[in-house]
């Protein structure tokens, strides 16, 4: 059986946040089209019929996809969430694959519309309208690879939304086609073996959403009773109680109430430590599932990165440090992505460029849009220009929406590319962003856009009346000019920031695993391009390092949190991994705010007997 109690709650967000967001959506003007699918393994599939539909209609509305951002992370569950998002939905489309054509949840979602008299559409992929069941096959069914077919859904969904199919559909229909075609490759060579089990309970969970408890209630004690080991059973029971009725002191007493034998599983400690208000008995729990390591690795992982973020919270910073420093060198992406995340929000004495290769990190091991937009934001901040616009790049393709465009085009304002600014400020408007309009208005109140320029040539239709009949052509031909040399060095500035983030990323990636690292103390000597260097004073989170005859000094920035020594010198960056091979500490030297910065390893020997 699955590990699955992690689909109904987490601590991300706090309880009154996720209200206070849920009733703030009540009152948005957009339409939202509820998708209903089985997350594994269609996820894929539902994200790419979200991009479809939002690229497609005209105001976009909102998708609602779980599993790509429909759902937030809360100790109260899932439950009030897509509750408000069944009530506010103008359409469902159920997403209706050999993996889960025979699921229980579709006949929920088809009944929610039903009884709503709202649309409902299947989405078929690999099953046909014969393979449906009476009660669904009234419906008029859509086939996901017939182009006419998909057209005719966004029709529909536009009617029922209140939008307009904007013209010209060929290439995010193609798009969309090549995401069915990768999810059928994958699905074409797997063993399909149902999952009773799973089936069984995907309908408890749907029941108790649904408010009826008794049949879910029966349907998890059933599911229990054929579970084979303890911790199955104890997820599937902890499961029932963070699905049911029970919230704050109720909830925390209805777990008391389990078996006893369920108390010592990972399951019960990683869900107790996320319910339990008291932080020193959550952090007991998180402490005890993190010990089950071997067992179930998954929750372990999870409840060491909240551990952390309690540890820090209750004043236990050096602790809460080796926590995460236990995740950064573990195996496993995920863990290190989110324990580098963890570190760059909790600790504040982090100098910028430090906190950029924490980042580095959580990139490198498992890419992420915060992770993505928190680098950008940094990058902006202290005029890292090529890896503003590398990281613009990275998180637009990794998300492709109104928000990473309008974020992109942030990054090539900062650099002063306004035409690719405006290209992209351009998609986020376009993509329902509003803001985006706002920063295509204030371009155009201090600069010119060439791009900008190009767009009236291609709105204008008919011939110019212009008295020289080369002009138009003349103008055209400079615009084009002019926004292929800003491409160019749009395209130069990406290269380099990748380049940088490379070699910077690899280096960040070495020296976080290190299990020791070497401070310096005042009287510390070593040997820096052939110079010889003493500490001559130290402080809290810097060192001053001068030459024998006190006619040069650099200046390190140091950190108990993370192994790195930082210096500037002349424009130049040094970061340094304070960890001592031999007698030498390695580094890299670069120009992170020049346009085409190459980056060179360094050197530091110290001299006996510092070392």
């Amino acid at each position: 059986m699955p590990d699955t109690t992690d689909d109904v709650a987490t601590n991300s967000t706090d309880q009154q946040t996720v209200l206070r967001e849920l009733d703030a959506d009540d009152g948005a003007e957009r339409k939202l089209i509820f998708v209903s699918y089985r997350v594994n393994p269609d996820q894929s599939v539902a994200a790419a019929l979200k991009r479809l539909i939002e690229s497609a209609l005209e105001p976009p509305p909102e998708v609602f996809v779980s599993g790509e951002g429909g759902l937030r992370p809360s100790e109260i569950g899932y439950k009030p969430q897509l509750q408000k998002a069944v009530q506010r939905a103008v359409a469902f489309i159920g997403v209706i694959t050999h993996a889960s054509k025979e699921r229980e949840w579709i006949y929920y979602e088809a009944g929610a519309a039903w009884g709503r008299g709202q649309m409902y559409a299947p989405l078929l992929i690999d099953t046909s309208p014969g393979d449906l069941s009476s009660s669904i096959a009234d419906y008029q069914a859509i086939r996901a690879g017939n182009r006419d077919e998909m057209g005719r859904l966004l029709a529909d969904l536009a009617a029922a939304s209140g939008a307009k199919v904007k013209p010209h559909l060929n290439n995010r229909l193609q798009a969309f086609q090549r995401a069915i075609g990768a999810y059928k490759k994958s699905q074409s060579g797997a063993e399909q073996v149902e999952d009773e089990e799973s089936d069984l309970f995907s309908r408890a969970i749907a029941l108790s959403y649904a408010g009826q408890r008794d049949e879910a209630h029966e349907l998890f004690g059933t599911l229990e009773e054929q579970a084979t080991t303890v911790e199955e059973k104890a997820s599937i029971c902890l499961t029932k109680l963070l699905a049911g009725k029970y919230q704050g002191a109720e909830l925390l007493e209805s777990f008391e109430s389990v078996p006893p034998e369920y108390k010592d599983t990972a399951a019960y400690h990683h869900c107790a430590g996320i319910v339990e208000t008291s932080p020193l008995r959550s952090m007991r729990h998180l402490e005890r599932c993190v010990e089950m390591w071997d067992t179930a690795p998954k929750r372990a992982h999870d409840a060491l990165v909240m551990l952390a973020r309690r540890e820090h919270a209750s004043g236990m910073v050096i602790k809460s440090r080796n926590t995460l420093l236990r995740g950064l060198r573990e195996s496993d992406r995920r863990l290190r992505a989110a324990s580098a995340e963890a570190w760059c929000e909790l600790y504040e004495d982090l100098s910028p460029l430090q906190r950029l290769m924490m980042l580095f990190v959580g990139i490198r091991s498992f890419p992420s849009g915060k992770l993505y937009s928190t680098a950008i934001e940094l990058a902006m901040q202290e005029g890292w220009t090529t890896l503003a616009v590398h990281y613009g790049r990275a998180l637009d393709e990794l998300l492709d929406d109104g928000v990473s465009a309008n974020t992109l085009g942030r990054a090539y304002a900062h650099a002063s590319l306004y035409s690719m600014a405006f290209v992209a400020y351009t998609k986020a408007a376009k993509s329902g962003v509003s803001v985006g309009t706002c920063n295509i208005a204030h371009l155009f109140g201090f600069t010119t856009v060439p791009a900008a320029g190009l767009k009236y040539l291609d709105e204008h239709l008919g011939a110019f009346d212009a008295a020289d009949p080369d002009y138009p052509y003349q103008t055209r031909a400079g615009l084009e000019r002019a926004v292929h040399e800003e491409r160019q060095k749009a395209d130069r500035l990406a290269r380099n920031g990748r380049q940088l983030a490379v070699l910077l990323g690899n280096f960040a990636e070495q020296a976080v695993p290190s299990e020791t690292t070497f401070v310096p103390q005042q009287g510390t000597r070593f040997v820096y391009e052939g110079t010889k260097y003493t500490v001559s004073s130290t402080g809290v989170s810097e060192f001053l390092a001068t030459t024998d005859v006190q006619q040069d000094a650099m200046l390190f920035v140091s950190a108990a949190s993370v192994p790195f020594w930082t210096s500037a010198r002349g424009g130049a960056t040094l970061v340094l991994r304070s960890t001592a091979n031999g007698r030498v500490l390695s580094g890299v030297r670069f120009d992170a705010a020049a346009d085409d910065t190459q980056p060179e390893p360094v050197e530091i020997e110290l001299i006996a007997p510092d070392l």
